[in-house]
């Protein structure tokens, strides 16, 4: 058998013989049967080579004279004695360095021994390329498993933020929820009083709605006094140059008779008492305001007076007849530009506060009544009464 170049060798530098093997390749602790074994080549071991002297040929002598004894040829008995032993010895020598050199390729002298080897061995190497495969696989896990850690570890650290505004928000929350309930409370209340609010809201709608059909019929009344404004010019030139005449006649100028009471429609100049308050009016006595009149500011005057129902049509108020609540009472200068609006009260009363000396103009729009004109001086309340015949 050749020897095979790759073989191993047994460390003297020779290489030794491999016997061919079936190799058998399988997972980490599977157990294969033993393989039968191969009857190995036989080893062709060289007969050692013993060197024997060659024998020289010797050139005969010469025939011996007849005077000399000639010289005794061959070993004799002793040489082949010497040869047995010097070939037993050779033999001997060839098979202890044939052992030895089988001994030193496979370990031992059992062949079958050898091809364990060689298995193990193969088995050997793919164990360390499966070890070695572990190892990096190893370390690959044990990298990721560092990642994994620092990971887990940042994940934990976001999951203590997490329950720290976890905990905030419930508070956050708890708090909320307080409000909430406390705004649920103030919005109950305030439903209940937009409930009240729009129940007084349509009352006023409709009161509105009525002062609207007042006012736009006290607008087609004031066009209606608008149209008949020129007949009062006149009738207001003449008044201002009776005055004129009055203010520079001497005070000891008699007044003009008069023929009976003066009617209580007519404006009259109403004197304030001690008190302060504006008295001596038979209407005051007979209707007396649920408030006193109070006197004017310094430099004002008052426009003040009663509506009430004139059942005998006398002009003048009396015991058996009553005021007139809610009555609509304008008040108009003598442009007749509309300038103050008055509802009398329970008492049937209106009230013109503080105004400014000069002329002016009351009316009733809605009863159709003639417009009474009068003339405010400083520091005097002017005293209006209207009575309404139906």
């Amino acid at each position: 058998m050749k020897p095979n170049p790759s073989a191993p060798h047994n460390g003297e530098g020779d290489p030794a013989v491999i016997y061919r093997a079936p190799i058998r390749v399988g997972p980490v602790g599977v157990a294969f049967p033993a393989p039968a074994a191969a009857a190995p080549e036989p080893l062709t071991v060289p007969a050692p080579t013993t060197t024997t002297a060659t024998p020289t040929a010797v050139e005969p002598p010469a025939a011996p004279s007849r005077a000399e004894k000639p010289p005794r040829t061959g070993l004799g008995w002793r040489g082949c004695v010497l040869a047995l032993l010097l070939l037993a010895a050779g033999v001997v020598l060839g098979a202890g360095l044939a052992l030895s050199v089988l001994f030193a390729i496979n370990g031992t002298l059992d062949f079958g021994h050898h091809e364990r080897l060689i298995y193990l061995n193969s088995w050997v190497t793919d164990l360390d390329g499966r070890v070695e495969t572990a190892r990096e696989t190893l370390q690959r896990q044990d990298a990721a498993l560092k990642a994994a850690q620092t990971e887990l570890e940042t994940l934990r650290n976001r999951l203590d933020d997490s329950q720290t505004r976890l905990e905030a928000l419930n508070t956050g929350l708890a708090d909320l929820s307080d409000r909430a309930e406390a705004l649920t409370r103030d919005l109950e209340a305030t439903t209940e009083q937009m409930v009240a609010l729009e129940a007084d809201v349509d009352i006023v709608t409709q009161e509105n709605a009525a002062i609207r059909r007042q006012f736009a019929d006290i607008n087609t009344r004031l066009a209606e006094a608008q149209e008949s404004a020129a007949r009062f010019r006149d009738f207001l030139s003449g008044l201002r140059s009776l005055l004129d005449e009055l203010v520079a006649a001497p005070l000891t100028t008699a007044p003009p008779p008069t023929a009976g009471p003066e009617a209580e429609t007519a404006p009259r100049s109403v004197p304030v008492d001690a008190t302060g308050f504006v008295t001596g009016s038979p209407a005051l006595t007979l209707f007396p305001p649920l408030e006193p009149i109070p006197q004017p500011a310094a430099g004002q005057s008052h426009v003040f007076g009663l509506v009430w129902r004139d059942a005998n049509g006398n002009g003048l108020p009396d015991t058996d007849e009553t005021a007139v609540v809610g009555a609509l009472v304008v008040l108009m200068d003598a442009e007749l530009q509309h300038l103050m609006v008055a509802i009398t009260g329970a008492d049937g009363r209106y009230l013109f506060a503080d105004l400014t000396p000069g002329a002016y103009l009351v009316t009733l729009p809605d009863e159709g009544t003639p417009a009474v004109s009068l003339v405010a001086g400083a520091d005097e309340a002017v005293e209006v009464n209207i009575g309404l015949e139906r």
